[in-house]
């Protein structure tokens, strides 16, 4: 036996089941779609508590029926059905609820499982010729599964469309919300956060992810942080250029900074500001998170990255003013300021030995090499810089910092 995939040709032709589907419409359409209507209900009582989407669901039912009863009538072919406007409005409905398409294409399943019972039992009833039976019920199947199939392929499309009007719209007025935020054109609390479902009066946390090679990794990396920080579901706002920004409400848990390593995802740069309270928080978090953007921009790392603004707030404030930056660097590190490995680790020495109050035991220590090297490279520092590393220190370390945040736009080839 074959069986043929494509059934959206199928129609009615015999003419005892099209004189049944007559019968049928003058007599017991309205009782078969309450039935009908009942039988789902049983199956799948959580869609019909609200007595709009029921009303819908009754009409829906009543309209599938005549549909069907009239495309079986007349021998209409099944893949010229559309969705009556009745069912269409239900599906919409559906969607704005939120409830799930599986539940509304399981609806039409069950409708057709009943509908093609009622119509199996009465030509069952009323046929007496076993050949006749056989066709009858064999055509009825084929037309019945084809119209069904249309139907509700073209249901979930309007289901589908709908979500996404829905979220477009919801992601517009989302961000006109966080708009005004920032712009500080409101004062209404309250109002903000039922419009973005975010607490605003607890400690704000604003961060940044993007990509240059993977764009679809953003959401994700955007839940690594929710797993994080045990946060509620953070408001998200996909950005112009492809980034994707948001907020976290911390007032749970506070930010647990030795995890932020786990938040890496790859071919992902995360700029994150500091936690700050209140809408004046919500404002300053992200100020902090672009500023950290940009430095980690002008760095050009590598991915992944998680930076805090914390981190680099110093390289931050110098930098604000790039060209004096980078005269900063080229007047306090002189021949320090060179790429390369070697000069790298002169300026990684120069560091720890201010920060260890000029103690090359305590430089040997906290870089794990022996004390006659760490004296070694004080003094080829010292000579490169062209003055001792106890001069200008506070001066030093800041030129120090704007290398190590900000890298090789600052240093000389």
């Amino acid at each position: 036996m074959t069986f043929d995939v494509d059934e959206s040709s199928a129609r009615i032709l015999l003419p005892s089941t099209r004189e049944l589907a007559a019968r049928l419409a003058s007599e017991r359409q309205q009782e078969t779609a309450e039935e009908m209507f009942a039988f789902i209900a049983t199956a799948l009582p959580a869609m019909w508590q609200d007595e709009t989407l029921t009303r819908l669901a009754r009409g829906t039912c009543l309209a599938m029926v005549e549909l069907m009863l009239a495309m079986m009538e007349h021998g209409i072919p099944a893949d010229r059905a559309e969705p009556p406007v009745v069912a269409v409005e239900y599906a919409c409905l559906i969607a704005d609820r939120g409830l799930p398409i599986g539940d509304l294409l399981r609806a039409y399943r069950l409708g057709h499982a009943y509908f093609a019972r009622i119509l199996t039992d009465t030509i069952t009833d009323l046929a007496r010729d076993p050949a006749e039976l056989a066709a009858a019920v064999r055509e009825t199947e084929r037309f019945l599964f084809a119209l069904v199939d249309t139907i509700s392929s073209r249901i979930g499309a309007v289901y589908i469309e709908e979500c996404q009007r829905l979220d477009s719209r919801t992601a517009s007025q989302r961000r006109d919300v966080v708009h005004a935020l920032l712009e500080g054109e409101t004062s209404d609390v309250r109002r903000a956060e039922q419009a973005l479902g975010h607490r605003l009066t607890g400690p704000q946390l604003a961060f940044i992810c993007w990509s240059d090679a993977d764009p679809s990794a953003l959401p994700h990396a955007a839940t690594r942080l929710q797993e994080i920080f045990n946060a509620p579901r953070p408001i998200l706002i996909p950005e112009a250029d492809g980034a994707l920004s948001g907020w976290f409400d911390l007032s749970r848990h506070p930010m647990p900074t030795d995890a932020l390593n786990r938040a890496r995802v790859r071919g992902v740069h995360i700029a994150l500001g500091p936690v700050m309270p209140g809408i004046d928080g919500f404002r300053r978090s992200r100020a902090a998170a672009e500023r950290v953007r940009r430095l980690i921009t002008l760095s050009r790392k590598s991915p992944p990255t998680v930076t805090e603004w914390a981190q680099v707030a110093l390289a931050d404030t110098l930098s604000v003013d790039l060209e004096a930056a980078r005269e900063l660097v080229r007047h306090e590190l002189k021949g320090l300021n060179r790429a390369g490995d070697d000069v790298d680790a002169l300026r990684q020495t120069a560091r720890a030995f201010v920060v260890a109050g000029f103690s090359c035991g305590a430089v040997a220590s906290n870089l794990h090499i022996h004390r006659n090297t760490a004296l070694q490279r004080v003094k080829k520092a010292e000579q490169l810089r062209g003055r001792p590393l106890t001069e200008r220190p506070a001066e030093l370390l800041a030129a120090l910092s704007l290398v190590d945040t900000i890298g090789s736009l600052l240093l000389e080839p």
